[in-house]
């Protein structure tokens, strides 16, 4: 018994074998979906041009030279094809003769003093008790060019409120003119 299969239209089936023909063996099934839409579009913008060139020219077929003008029409106009290498090289040897500005010392962001960024210190580190002054019993295990201090208690880090301050400029309520629709909402 044969497994059901995916009906697929024959522009689909064709753009496939075009795929493959070119050696493209792994894509995505949107691929050929995306073929299928450029491909409509461009025969339909190619026969719109040869219609319209036919009668400019009072035909009332398309032929085969409205076809070649549309075509090439539409190549000029909407495909359009890089500068050759040998300009894109004159243009980069005409902008690289000019030297670059010199790096000035101040380079980076300018950013306002600390006390009005976010990004500064907004705490203090205070300690439990004003720091002793060392005395001799203090020192541990002392050799002439060290000393070792015992461990003073551990700061307690509180936080502060920034030190931002704004002024809202007051201006007072204008006065409103009564209408006769504010009488009806009652």
């Amino acid at each position: 018994m044969s497994t059901p299969t995916k009906a697929i239209p024959k522009d689909a089936s064709v753009m496939q074998e075009i795929l493959s023909d070119m050696g493209v063996q792994d894509y995505e099934p949107k691929v050929v979906n995306q073929m299928l839409e450029f491909t409509y579009k461009y025969v339909t913008d190619v026969l719109e041009e040869a219609r319209l060139y036919s009668e400019h020219a009072g035909k009332k077929n398309i032929d085969v030279d409205d076809l070649r003008l549309a075509t090439q029409m539409l190549v000029d106009h909407q495909m359009t094809q890089p500068p050759p290498r040998e300009l894109l090289l004159e243009i980069a040897a005409a902008k690289n003769k000019a030297p670059l500005p010199l790096v000035k010392s101040f380079s980076g962001p300018k950013l306002p003093p600390d006390r009005y960024c976010l990004c500064g210190q907004n705490f203090r580190v205070k300690s439990r008790r004003p720091p002793p002054t060392p005395t001799s019993a203090q020192f541990l295990n002392a050799t002439p060019g060290m000393a070792i201090l015992r461990q003073q208690p551990v700061s307690v880090i509180r936080p502060t409120a920034p030190q931002l301050t704004t002024t809202i400029p007051y201006s007072p309520p204008e006065k409103r003119i009564k209408r006769d629709d504010d009488f009806m909402n009652l």
